[in-house]
């Protein structure tokens, strides 16, 4: 053993005669703020959308998964069930190239 100290990243900071901020206090420090992305962009004028009504500004939806495949004719399944159509069983005990499995 080397004889050496672990310290943590402040512990380190404060024997070299420093403090370790947070960024909001370094913004301070500046004469500045931190904001959120949606008070920035209020600031500018602008509105944060959700990916929705970005969508529906467009005359588009948004829909999940499930409901894009189903207006595609197909159907979500789980990883579980897809296994089971194929005649195979998901679980969380199977032996490398065996044909079962067990819980």
């Amino acid at each position: 053993m080397e004889g050496k100290q672990v310290h943590t990243l402040e512990e380190a900071a404060e024997m070299e005669g420093k403090q370790l901020h947070t960024l909001e206090e370094e913004a301070e420090m500046e004469g500045k703020q931190v904001r959120t992305l949606e008070e920035a962009a209020e600031m500018e004028g602008k509105r944060v959308h959700t990916l929705e009504e970005s969508a529906e500004m467009e005359g588009k939806q948004v829909h999940t998964l499930e409901e894009a495949a189903e207006m595609e004719g197909r159907q979500v399944r789980t990883l579980e069930e897809a296994a089971e159509m194929e005649g195979k069983q998901i679980g969380l005990n199977c032996f490398e190239g065996a044909s079962f499995c067990w819980n």
